[in-house]
Protein backbone atom coordinates (compact mmCIF):
# COMPACT_ATOMS: atom_id res chain seq x y z
CA UNK A 1 0.00 0.00 0.00
CA UNK A 2 1.21 3.41 -1.05
CA UNK A 3 2.42 5.59 2.15
CA UNK A 4 1.22 9.36 2.37
CA UNK A 5 3.27 11.65 3.68
CA UNK A 6 0.56 14.64 4.26
CA UNK A 7 -0.14 15.36 7.77
CA UNK A 8 -3.75 16.15 7.44
CA UNK A 9 -6.04 15.11 4.79
CA UNK A 10 -9.48 16.35 4.70
CA UNK A 11 -11.42 14.21 2.58
CA UNK A 12 -10.89 10.55 1.39
CA UNK A 13 -13.08 8.47 -0.60
CA UNK A 14 -13.31 4.93 0.41
CA UNK A 15 -13.76 2.69 -2.87
CA UNK A 16 -14.52 -1.38 -2.83
CA UNK A 17 -13.36 -3.25 -5.94
CA UNK A 18 -12.73 -6.49 -7.13
CA UNK A 19 -10.53 -8.21 -9.99
CA UNK A 20 -9.01 -4.27 -11.20
CA UNK A 21 -5.26 -4.34 -12.81
CA UNK A 22 -5.10 -0.65 -14.00
CA UNK A 23 -6.67 2.32 -12.41
CA UNK A 24 -8.72 2.89 -15.62
CA UNK A 25 -11.76 1.92 -13.60
CA UNK A 26 -11.89 5.37 -11.82
CA UNK A 27 -12.32 7.30 -15.29
CA UNK A 28 -16.08 6.85 -16.09
CA UNK A 29 -16.43 7.60 -12.43
CA UNK A 30 -14.60 10.91 -12.05
CA UNK A 31 -16.25 11.98 -15.64
CA UNK A 32 -16.46 15.51 -13.80
CA UNK A 33 -13.34 15.92 -12.32
CA UNK A 34 -9.57 14.76 -12.44
CA UNK A 35 -9.81 11.64 -9.77
CA UNK A 36 -5.67 12.09 -9.30
CA UNK A 37 -7.19 15.53 -7.96
CA UNK A 38 -8.58 13.44 -4.53
CA UNK A 39 -7.10 10.82 -1.92
CA UNK A 40 -8.35 7.89 -2.79
CA UNK A 41 -8.37 4.40 -0.48
CA UNK A 42 -9.29 1.21 -3.17
CA UNK A 43 -9.91 -2.01 -1.80
CA UNK A 44 -9.60 -4.44 -4.60
CA UNK A 45 -10.39 -7.96 -3.89
CA UNK A 46 -8.10 -10.41 -6.36
CA UNK A 47 -8.81 -13.92 -5.82
CA UNK A 48 -7.02 -14.55 -9.19
CA UNK A 49 -3.92 -12.96 -7.20
CA UNK A 50 -4.01 -10.24 -9.56
CA UNK A 51 -2.85 -7.19 -7.85
CA UNK A 52 -3.67 -3.24 -8.94
CA UNK A 53 -0.79 -1.17 -8.02
CA UNK A 54 -0.74 2.93 -7.82
CA UNK A 55 1.77 5.48 -8.80
CA UNK A 56 0.57 8.04 -7.04
CA UNK A 57 0.86 8.61 -3.50
CA UNK A 58 -2.82 10.22 -2.78
CA UNK A 59 -4.00 6.84 -4.21
CA UNK A 60 -3.26 4.24 -1.49
CA UNK A 61 -4.10 0.11 -2.48
CA UNK A 62 -5.06 -2.71 -0.82
CA UNK A 63 -4.87 -5.44 -2.65
CA UNK A 64 -7.29 -8.30 -0.50
CA UNK A 65 -7.78 -12.06 -1.68
CA UNK A 66 -10.80 -12.01 0.57
CA UNK A 67 -14.42 -11.60 -1.00
CA UNK A 68 -17.16 -9.48 0.42
CA UNK A 69 -18.70 -5.97 0.47
CA UNK A 70 -18.48 -5.95 4.40
CA UNK A 71 -14.53 -7.45 4.63
CA UNK A 72 -13.79 -4.40 2.17
CA UNK A 73 -15.68 -1.69 4.07
CA UNK A 74 -14.04 -3.05 7.34
CA UNK A 75 -10.80 -2.80 5.74
CA UNK A 76 -11.48 0.49 4.31
CA UNK A 77 -12.24 1.88 7.92
CA UNK A 78 -9.48 0.33 8.97
CA UNK A 79 -6.96 1.80 7.10
CA UNK A 80 -8.67 4.97 6.11
CA UNK A 81 -6.77 8.49 7.05
CA UNK A 82 -9.38 11.02 5.76
CA UNK A 83 -10.89 13.29 8.76
CA UNK A 84 -13.97 12.51 6.50
CA UNK A 85 -14.45 9.56 4.60
CA UNK A 86 -17.15 8.30 1.83
CA UNK A 87 -18.06 4.45 0.96
CA UNK A 88 -17.50 4.02 -2.44
CA UNK A 89 -18.18 1.38 -5.42
CA UNK A 90 -17.29 1.42 -9.11
CA UNK A 91 -19.99 2.22 -10.51
CA UNK A 92 -20.61 5.88 -9.54
CA UNK A 93 -20.22 8.68 -11.12
CA UNK A 94 -19.79 12.07 -9.11
CA UNK A 95 -21.49 15.37 -9.16
CA UNK A 96 -18.67 18.11 -9.68
CA UNK A 97 -19.34 19.69 -6.98
CA UNK A 98 -19.26 16.60 -4.44
CA UNK A 99 -17.12 17.08 -2.13
CA UNK A 100 -17.37 20.66 -1.67
CA UNK A 101 -21.31 19.61 -0.58
CA UNK A 102 -20.16 16.78 1.61
CA UNK A 103 -17.58 18.90 3.43
CA UNK A 104 -19.98 21.96 3.45
CA UNK A 105 -22.47 19.40 5.36
CA UNK A 106 -19.92 18.43 8.11
CA UNK A 107 -19.09 22.05 8.78
CA UNK A 108 -23.06 23.04 8.94
CA UNK A 109 -23.81 19.54 10.96
CA UNK A 110 -20.40 19.86 13.76
CA UNK A 111 -21.71 16.95 15.48
CA UNK A 112 -22.97 14.64 13.25
CA UNK A 113 -20.61 11.44 12.96
CA UNK A 114 -22.43 10.25 9.86
CA UNK A 115 -24.22 12.26 7.37
CA UNK A 116 -25.88 10.32 4.29
CA UNK A 117 -27.35 12.12 1.03
CA UNK A 118 -29.18 11.03 -1.87
CA UNK A 119 -27.99 9.89 -5.36
CA UNK A 120 -29.58 9.59 -8.39
CA UNK A 121 -29.76 7.28 -11.57
CA UNK A 122 -28.79 8.08 -14.90
CA UNK A 123 -32.39 8.82 -15.62
CA UNK A 124 -32.26 11.67 -13.53
CA UNK A 125 -34.65 10.41 -10.71
CA UNK A 126 -34.40 9.77 -7.40
CA UNK A 127 -33.07 6.58 -6.82
CA UNK A 128 -35.63 5.81 -4.08
CA UNK A 129 -38.09 7.58 -2.14
CA UNK A 130 -35.91 9.40 0.98
CA UNK A 131 -36.78 10.90 4.18
CA UNK A 132 -39.15 13.97 5.04
CA UNK A 133 -36.98 14.24 8.41
CA UNK A 134 -32.91 15.11 8.66
CA UNK A 135 -32.96 12.60 11.50
CA UNK A 136 -32.82 8.99 11.18
CA UNK A 137 -34.43 6.67 13.15
CA UNK A 138 -34.67 2.70 12.99
CA UNK A 139 -36.89 2.60 10.32
CA UNK A 140 -35.59 5.31 8.25
CA UNK A 141 -32.38 3.94 7.97
CA UNK A 142 -33.46 1.52 5.85
CA UNK A 143 -33.57 4.15 2.98
CA UNK A 144 -29.94 5.25 2.91
CA UNK A 145 -26.93 3.09 0.54
CA UNK A 146 -23.82 2.73 1.22
CA UNK A 147 -22.25 5.01 -1.50
CA UNK A 148 -23.70 8.18 0.20
CA UNK A 149 -22.52 7.77 3.70
CA UNK A 150 -19.89 9.93 4.80
CA UNK A 151 -18.50 10.08 7.93
CA UNK A 152 -15.74 10.89 10.47
CA UNK A 153 -12.93 9.07 11.28
CA UNK A 154 -12.18 9.71 14.26
CA UNK A 155 -16.00 8.60 15.35
CA UNK A 156 -16.44 5.56 13.03
CA UNK A 157 -12.52 4.37 13.12
CA UNK A 158 -12.02 1.24 16.27
CA UNK A 159 -16.22 1.67 17.01
CA UNK A 160 -18.40 0.85 14.10
CA UNK A 161 -17.83 -2.12 11.47
CA UNK A 162 -19.80 -3.99 9.04
CA UNK A 163 -21.35 -7.55 9.87
CA UNK A 164 -19.41 -9.69 7.69
CA UNK A 165 -22.64 -11.57 7.38
CA UNK A 166 -24.46 -9.44 5.32
CA UNK A 167 -23.66 -7.69 2.44
CA UNK A 168 -22.84 -8.82 -1.41
CA UNK A 169 -20.86 -11.66 -1.43
CA UNK A 170 -21.36 -12.86 2.12
CA UNK A 171 -23.78 -15.65 3.78
CA UNK A 172 -26.45 -12.73 3.58
CA UNK A 173 -26.01 -11.20 0.47
CA UNK A 174 -28.05 -7.74 1.53
CA UNK A 175 -28.40 -5.50 4.29
CA UNK A 176 -24.99 -4.34 5.19
CA UNK A 177 -25.17 -0.60 5.48
CA UNK A 178 -28.80 -1.15 7.68
CA UNK A 179 -26.67 -2.80 10.23
CA UNK A 180 -23.73 -0.91 9.85
CA UNK A 181 -26.26 2.53 10.97
CA UNK A 182 -27.82 0.49 13.17
CA UNK A 183 -24.99 -0.21 14.87
CA UNK A 184 -24.08 3.26 14.95
CA UNK A 185 -27.09 4.84 15.84
CA UNK A 186 -27.15 2.03 18.95
CA UNK A 187 -23.66 3.63 20.08
CA UNK A 188 -25.10 6.18 20.20
CA UNK A 189 -23.46 7.79 17.18
CA UNK A 190 -25.29 10.98 15.48
CA UNK A 191 -26.74 10.18 12.30
CA UNK A 192 -28.11 13.22 9.90
CA UNK A 193 -29.62 13.08 5.86
CA UNK A 194 -28.78 15.70 4.16
CA UNK A 195 -31.64 15.80 1.13
CA UNK A 196 -28.30 17.11 -1.72
CA UNK A 197 -27.20 15.12 -4.75
CA UNK A 198 -23.70 14.06 -4.51
CA UNK A 199 -23.58 10.81 -7.21
CA UNK A 200 -25.46 9.08 -9.91
CA UNK A 201 -26.53 5.60 -9.92
CA UNK A 202 -27.23 2.96 -12.16
CA UNK A 203 -30.88 2.27 -11.98
CA UNK A 204 -32.15 -0.19 -9.63
CA UNK A 205 -35.86 -1.99 -9.62
CA UNK A 206 -36.69 -2.90 -6.34
CA UNK A 207 -39.87 -4.80 -7.57
CA UNK A 208 -37.11 -7.40 -9.15
CA UNK A 209 -35.62 -8.16 -6.09
CA UNK A 210 -37.51 -8.06 -3.10
CA UNK A 211 -39.43 -10.98 -3.85
CA UNK A 212 -35.97 -13.16 -4.73
CA UNK A 213 -35.24 -16.24 -2.74
CA UNK A 214 -31.74 -14.98 -1.50
CA UNK A 215 -32.92 -11.49 -0.75
CA UNK A 216 -35.58 -12.75 1.66
CA UNK A 217 -33.13 -15.42 2.77
CA UNK A 218 -31.07 -12.18 4.08
CA UNK A 219 -34.11 -10.11 5.11
CA UNK A 220 -35.48 -12.52 7.10
CA UNK A 221 -32.31 -12.78 8.62
CA UNK A 222 -32.07 -8.93 9.65
CA UNK A 223 -35.35 -9.25 11.40
CA UNK A 224 -34.50 -11.89 13.82
CA UNK A 225 -30.92 -10.05 14.33
CA UNK A 226 -32.70 -6.64 15.89
CA UNK A 227 -36.27 -8.34 16.49
CA UNK A 228 -35.88 -11.54 18.14
CA UNK A 229 -39.03 -13.99 17.94
CA UNK A 230 -40.81 -11.14 16.48
CA UNK A 231 -38.88 -11.90 13.39
CA UNK A 232 -41.69 -15.01 12.69
CA UNK A 233 -44.15 -12.08 12.36
CA UNK A 234 -42.12 -9.08 10.70
CA UNK A 235 -41.49 -11.96 7.85
CA UNK A 236 -45.21 -12.47 7.52
CA UNK A 237 -45.90 -8.89 7.42
CA UNK A 238 -43.29 -8.54 5.33
CA UNK A 239 -44.97 -10.61 3.00
CA UNK A 240 -48.17 -9.33 2.76
CA UNK A 241 -46.92 -5.77 2.43
CA UNK A 242 -45.26 -7.81 -0.82
CA UNK A 243 -48.78 -8.96 -1.81
CA UNK A 244 -49.97 -6.04 -1.84
CA UNK A 245 -47.70 -4.16 -3.92
CA UNK A 246 -48.14 -6.50 -6.16
CA UNK A 247 -44.69 -8.13 -6.18
CA UNK A 248 -45.98 -11.09 -4.76
CA UNK A 249 -48.49 -13.58 -5.36
CA UNK A 250 -50.74 -14.97 -3.01
CA UNK A 251 -50.10 -18.61 -4.25
CA UNK A 252 -46.61 -17.65 -3.12
CA UNK A 253 -47.14 -16.62 0.33
CA UNK A 254 -46.50 -19.68 2.04
CA UNK A 255 -42.94 -20.86 0.05
CA UNK A 256 -41.60 -17.75 0.66
CA UNK A 257 -42.45 -18.25 3.85
CA UNK A 258 -40.28 -21.26 4.04
CA UNK A 259 -37.24 -19.71 2.33
CA UNK A 260 -37.37 -16.85 5.44
CA UNK A 261 -37.45 -19.31 8.38
CA UNK A 262 -34.64 -20.90 6.38
CA UNK A 263 -33.16 -17.11 6.42
CA UNK A 264 -33.88 -17.40 10.55
CA UNK A 265 -32.68 -20.53 11.24
CA UNK A 266 -29.37 -19.98 9.44
CA UNK A 267 -28.27 -17.07 10.94
CA UNK A 268 -28.97 -18.70 14.86
CA UNK A 269 -27.16 -21.51 13.38
CA UNK A 270 -23.89 -18.87 12.77
CA UNK A 271 -25.03 -16.50 16.17
CA UNK A 272 -24.48 -19.96 17.65
CA UNK A 273 -21.22 -20.24 15.91
CA UNK A 274 -19.69 -17.66 16.71
CA UNK A 275 -20.10 -18.08 20.57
Amino acid sequence: MNPIYNSHIDFEILISTQSQTSLDFLVPMFKNQDYKDFYLLIVNQNPDSVELISEYKNIRVINSPKKGLAISRNLAIKNALGSVCLFADDDVVYEKDFKEKIMSSHRVNPNSDIITFKMKDFNGKDFRDYPKQKSYNKNSLATANSVVISFKKEAIQNHVFFDTLFGLGAEFPTGDEYVFLRDALDKGKIITFEPIVILNHPAFSSGQAVSKDCILFARAALFYKFEGALAYIKLLKHLLMLVYKHQLTVGKLAVKYKVGLKGIFRFKKLMLERR
